[in-house]
């Protein structure tokens, strides 16, 4: 029969027929890994998935009159024209879209360059939305955002 170790408890288990009782020892971590190794309880399985309500992933890219911006959201598709909407001033811009009863918000403020207009273009079957940004000036945009320190700034409601 094992002995006890400082730290340890002995339990007794009956085995098979014979009714023999065998002790194991039972660690009892104390401190910082308390209750990090009890795995009696079952672990949360299958978790929801967080919907946010920002948007922050996006890509753009530059063109010789447009600037467009590309957003990909789940379930994209399924939403109603009427749920999607663009607003824009000179110099930002704002896409919303209402996914399964939460709106979900992209604002990029500070952009490179003025704009005049922004068209949204659907994509079905890739869950994707296109903003065409018209620019103000034929002129490359290196950046989408003038300003590093506050390149966007999420919103949602």
């Amino acid at each position: 029969m094992p002995l006890p170790v400082e730290g340890q408890e002995l339990t007794t288990e009956k085995e098979g027929a014979g009714n023999k009782d065998k002790a194991t020892p039972r660690e009892e971590f104390i401190g910082c890994a308390a209750g990090k190794y009890k795995w009696d309880h079952p672990v949360n399985t299958a978790a929801e998935p967080l919907q946010e309500p920002v948007i922050n992933d996006y890509s753009w890219s530059d063109g010789k009159k447009t600037v467009t911006i590309y957003v990909t959201l789940p379930g994209l598709d399924d939403v109603h024209d009427e749920d999607l909407h663009s607003d824009h001033d000179n110099r930002s811009v704002t896409f919303s879209a209402r996914i399964g009863g939460h709106r979900r918000t992209l604002t990029i403020r500070h952009l490179q360059h003025e704009i005049r207009a922004v068209v949204l273009v659907r994509k079905k079957g890739k869950h994707l939305v296109c903003l065409k940004l018209e620019k103000k000036k034929e002129e490359p945009w290196h950046s989408l955002t003038s300003d590093a320190g506050t390149r966007h700034s999420y919103g949602g409601a």
